[in-house]
């Protein structure tokens, strides 16, 4: 019998049928050699993390990757070293060093480990650690290499340079040029006039200066002599009514095909950069670089120089030369008017004369007699009839409503509002000279309360005071008032009556005097004073309607507006709005 197993173990099993073996499977894996050095340091620091786990992760570990080391990154081509520096220049407080050697380019700061690996790797660089005078291979996760004599690289090696050197040898790289509302020229003096009559012509605004040139990074090479050119600024000019201020994309390609000129983007004040090229830098980082010096950065042919202003800017009217016909002479005497008495010209004679509009909104009604008559007939269930009020006069009636009567009734002559107050005239007709909405307004507070009808031959004011609600034409009065009291009562009442007129009995010239006429007497007044049923309302009480109708009338139409607007009286606060827009608002500071 074969030997039992023992529980919890597999006994190892042959392959099935049918399945080669692997190469693995049949060769036997030789142990790993590892060195004594190595076994020793081995043991004293934690073993790695599995570089396939952690590319798996997608995560460097911390660690003691958030320490700031010494990291430089080391790249093949100036381009991507100045992409790193970049980066650099914004996160760390100390300012990067750069040096090249071995064909390769090294830029080093102090920066957090785990950041600097992903910076590197995003410039497509390696990782160094310094340890000393020695740069030490990082492999991009877990702890930060320990110093080794034999490995990495010495700091002898490499020769330490500026970092206008990387930037030099960086270069730019061409952009698509976006628009932009001012573009600067360099150019020669004797091109410099051709370029800012040419900007006056397309109405543009331009400037100049001229300044003083002097090659920048020369180096050690010999000193060069410093040349003179123009600086040309050229801003865009929007029409009236537009917002687009750019300079012309064809004067933009004109001059960037011109090779004696150099076209450039203002940076800063102290910073000029080729029009459509730009570092790996941003352009606040370039201007952080500039010395006491403006800077002018391009391509070759131009190249790089260093900029200094020989005067102010000056605008390009001025190398306009004016001709003979147009210099400045004395004044002819005949010209001028002498020995009048009112320097000020005649004032024009107001006139009705007729317009073109004959279709406009009706903001009241002109009414005769006749037509008086048939009102009734055609408002009487009428939704007007509830707030038009009626003012009338010898032989012309006026109908008026808050917000305008809108509707147009079969009755009348249709008035339009021609002022902020209540100042008409009739359809089809207009003043002549046309009045700005000042006027109508300083008219209003020399006749108050009083509502003008312009005609040819005359104005006809009414006096709003004596207003009435329309449907008094078909209402009529109140009926008699029967207080049904019997005698012992109606007499104790009348000598009260009595009693009260004399204790109130105003002096001659106090103000209680005007409208006591219209204040009923006997038992009803008595009654209404006793109860107080006075229906002479203060301003809080008024509806409001009425208190649109006031606003309009003292030529606060936003408030008209707005009130007829929060009631969904929307056409009429339309009117009002549309009245506002034309005429003026008025006073319309005030809360409705």
């Amino acid at each position: 019998m074969p030997p039992r197993q023992q529980r919890g173990r597999r006994a190892p099993s042959a392959p099935p049928a049918g399945r080669i073996r692997s190469r693995a499977e049949e060769l036997p894996q030789p142990p790993p050699v590892t060195l004594p050095e190595q076994a020793e340091s081995r043991s004293q620091e934690p073993r790695p993390p599995d570089p396939a786990t952690e590319e798996a992760r997608g995560v460097r570990p911390d660690e003691d990757a958030r320490q700031a080391v010494v990291l430089a990154g080391s790249f093949a081509d100036a381009w991507a070293a100045a992409g790193y520096l970049g980066q650099l220049l914004d996160l760390t407080e100390a300012m990067p060093t750069v040096r090249h050697g071995r064909g390769r380019w090294w830029v080093m700061a102090s920066i957090p480990l785990n950041l600097g690996r992903e910076l590197i790797e995003l410039a497509e660089g390696r990782g160094y650690v310094r340890h000393g005078d020695r740069l030490q291979p990082d492999r991009g996760w877990g702890a930060a290499p320990r110093p080794s004599q034999s490995r990495g690289t010495a700091l002898d090696h490499l020769s330490e340079l500026s970092l206008l050197d990387l930037v030099r040898a960086a270069g730019m790289h061409a952009r698509p040029a976006s628009p932009r509302e001012q573009v600067i020229a360099l150019v020669p003096t004797a091109r410099a006039p051709s370029l800012l009559r040419r900007a006056l012509e397309m109405r543009l605004h331009a400037a100049f200066r001229p300044v003083r040139l002097s090659p920048l990074f020369n180096g050690s090479a010999p000193e060069q002599q410093p040349g003179t050119l123009v600086e040309v600024r050229i801003a865009g000019n929007a029409p009236a009514g537009r917002q687009d201020r750019h300079v012309s994309e064809s004067l933009i390609a004109m001059l960037d095909a011109d090779a004696n000129v150099l076209l450039c983007r203002e940076v800063s004040p102290r910073l000029l950069v080729q029009h459509d090229r730009h570092s790996p830098l941003t352009d606040r980082q370039l201007a952080a670089l500039v010395g006491d010096d403006a800077w002018v950065l391009a391509d070759p042919p131009h190249g790089c120089w260093s900029m200094t202003p020989l005067a102010e800017f000056a605008g390009a009217g001025s190398l306009v030369r004016l001709g003979l016909s147009h210099q400045l002479e004395p004044g002819d005497e005949s010209w001028p008017d002498h020995d009048l008495a009112t320097p000020l010209p005649e004032p024009a004679e107001l006139k009705i004369v007729p317009a073109l509009d004959r279709g406009g909104p009706i903001d009241a009604l002109l009414l005769d007699d006749d037509d008086l008559a048939g009102l009734p007939l055609l408002l009487q269930g009428h939704p007007l009839a509830e707030f038009a009020t009626l003012v009338r006069g010898r032989d012309r009636h006026l109908l008026t409503a808050p917000g305008g009567i809108i509707e147009r009734i079969p009755l009348g002559e249709y008035l339009a509002c021609v002022g902020p107050g209540p100042i008409y005239l009739a359809h089809g007709w207009r003043t002549e000279p046309r009045l700005p909405a000042d006027v109508w307004r300083r008219l209003i507070t020399v006749v108050p309360g009083t509502a003008l009808v312009l005609e040819q031959t005359r104005t006809m004011a009414f006096d709003l005071s004596r207003r009435r609600p329309v449907w008094e034409l078909w209402a009529g009065g109140l009926p008699p008032f029967d207080a049904q009291l019997d005698a012992d009562a109606d007499e104790l009442l009348s000598r009260m009556e009595e009693q009260l007129r004399a204790a109130t009995q105003p002096r001659p010239g106090d103000p209680r005097q005007r409208g006591k006429a219209d204040q009923p007497g006997g038992a009803r007044g008595l009654l209404r004073r006793l109860t107080r049923t006075d229906p002479a309302a203060s301003r809080d009480q008024l509806d409001w309607r009425e208190r649109a109708d006031e606003a309009e009338r003292a030529g606060e139409l936003l408030v008209a507006a707005k009130l007829h607007e929060q009631n969904g009286e929307l056409e009429r606060a339309g009117r009002l709005y549309e009245r506002a827009a034309y005429e003026g608002p008025g006073g319309s500071s005030q809360q409705p």
